[in-house]
């Protein structure tokens, strides 16, 4: 790697060259302007720090590295090599099929693997190789191989994906009482690795969703000064997305609040929208299900009565193996037949949902931070698309003072400069102001048919009632799925 310059050390026809040929191998016609933006400064010697929302192809800046390292310096295709450090080993298996199946070489290592598949790993068999923090800091075997003069020789850069972990799971954290012990304590050690590797060997560290605080954070635990790093980041403001709160009683039944997505699974099957509905614990997790289930009865399939072919299903930590690889699979699929997820925070980090056209939170994120990344995850494909926070006090009890301030809006704002505050990012105000959230579908008067008031629940009758919404879809999800 050169020593960081404002100036490309490869004449111009070869860097074109280079890009071709990453579009080529991951049949691209062309990359983002922000892809290209990382690349260049990568290749001209700086740390990169990516902050870019969802959708914007990430993945692709890091896997591009050594094929370009190779066209660039004229070496056979394979012999350069990336180390990924990335959180999950479900979205690690991922990425390493989807480049196995391109022909890139590409491994997931752990530390139950064998010296074996260690001496693969040095000798530069694979050009992609992905590890957690545990298995290359806390296991000597595989912190070793960075003293392995071939190893260094064919490395050509470490990229630290989801880098928002660092903050999230790193780091101790205070509560009333005492200082809680980092969830992943070897996050907030990656400093360690940036010293085991040639100083001239420069970092990409990306994520979706960071505040600059965050993005401070990371930078300070990785001891990477800033003014060393050049960031490519854009806002995470998606106007395809429509934000909603919801109260809901506390003694309100769970059939009340689900009563309209239970309706439609039932008419629509697997045409129904797709939702994601994401829960803080296992035991809403499977308290929600086994509503559904109860009501749903044979309803619950796409056919034969199989667990694979669920129409809703479940996921979190506690999971099979098997069933996390079965739902990731089936929601990367426009035409999947799973049309309700019912979930912990433990899905969707880099996982390509398609389609998802509703994302309700039963009870609020943590923060407004991991609530950007949560509900991002509705509308990838830049269609009208719907994220909805039911709340209450008890729903609302894990959850940050910033965060509760957000859902209380007592001295009501637009809930997307709310949320995207903290980002730095001023948002413009709509032109049809229903199309943006709640508060400004409450002042909306463009006078259309189908703007009216906001969806409100009765919480005085057995059934739910609601007012004529901006979007008579939108009102079966609001008013339904957030009771």
């Amino acid at each position: 790697m050169a020593a960081s310059s404002d100036k490309l050390s490869f004449p111009i026809e070869r860097w074109n060259d280079a890009l071709k040929s990453v579009c080529s191998t991951f049949n691209f016609k062309e990359l983002y302007p922000e892809q290209k933006e990382a690349l260049e400064n990568y290749f001209k010697g700086h740390h990169v720090y990516v902050n870019l929302p969802t959708a914007f192809g990430k993945s692709l800046v890091y896997q591009a590295v050594p094929i370009m390292f190779d066209s660039l310096n004229r070496r056979p295709k394979g012999t350069s090599m990336i180390v990924i450090i990335s959180p999950l080993k479900s979205l690690m298996e991922e990425q390493v099929a989807y480049l196995n199946s391109l022909g890139i070489a590409a491994v997931c290592i752990t530390d139950e693997a064998n010296d074996h598949a260690m001496q693969d790993v040095i000798q530069g068999k694979y050009s992609h190789v992905y590890a957690s923090p545990e298995c290359i800091l806390a296991t000597t075997k595989w912190r070793c191989i960075f003293a392995s003069k071939l190893f260094l020789e064919n490395l050509s850069g470490v990229a630290i994906d989801e880098a928002h972990c660092i903050s999230q799971w790193g780091m101790s954290s205070y509560g009333r009482r005492k200082e809680s012990i980092p969830f992943r304590k070897w996050y907030g050690n990656l400093s360690e690795l940036v010293s085991l590797v040639p100083s001239n060997l420069k970092f990409l560290i990306l994520t979706a969703t960071a505040t600059q605080s965050t993005t401070d954070c990371i930078l300070d635990s990785l001891h990477i000064p800033l003014k060393k790093v050049y960031t490519v980041k854009r806002s995470p403001n998606r106007n395809n997305l429509r934000y909603s709160l919801q109260y809901i009683d506390n003694n309100m039944p769970l059939e009340m609040v689900f009563r309209g997505i239970i309706d439609e699974v039932f008419q629509k099957g697997a045409t129904t929208e797709r939702t994601i509905i994401y829960c803080q614990t296992r035991k809403h997790c499977g308290l929600i299900f086994r509503l559904f289930e109860i009501h749903l009865r044979n309803n619950l399939y796409n056919g034969i009565n199989r667990p694979q072919n669920r129409v809703v299903e479940m996921y979190h930590a506690g999971t099979p193996d098997q069933v996390k690889k079965h739902v990731i699979e089936n929601l990367s699929k426009e035409t999947g037949h799973i049309r309700v997820l019912i979930s912990t925070i433990a899905f969707g980090m880099g996982v390509d949902c398609k389609s998802v056209r509703r994302v309700i939170h039963f009870g609020p994120s943590k923060n407004l931070e991991s609530y950007v990344q949560e509900s991002g995850r509705a509308g990838r494909d830049g269609k009208p698309s719907s994220c909805i926070i039911m709340y209450n006090g008890l729903l609302s009890s894990h959850c940050t003072t910033q965060m509760k301030r957000f859902i209380m809006n007592e001295n009501p704002i637009c809930l997307r400069q709310t949320i995207f505050s903290d980002f730095g990012v001023k948002c413009a105000q709509f032109d049809i102001l229903h199309e943006c959230c709640d508060f400004c579908a409450e002042i909306c008067v463009c006078g259309s048919n189908e703007c009216s008031k906001v969806p409100k629940i009765s919480h005085d009758e057995e059934e739910i009632v609601s007012d004529t919404s901006c979007d008579s879809a939108f009102t079966r999800s609001v008013t339904s799925e957030q009771k």
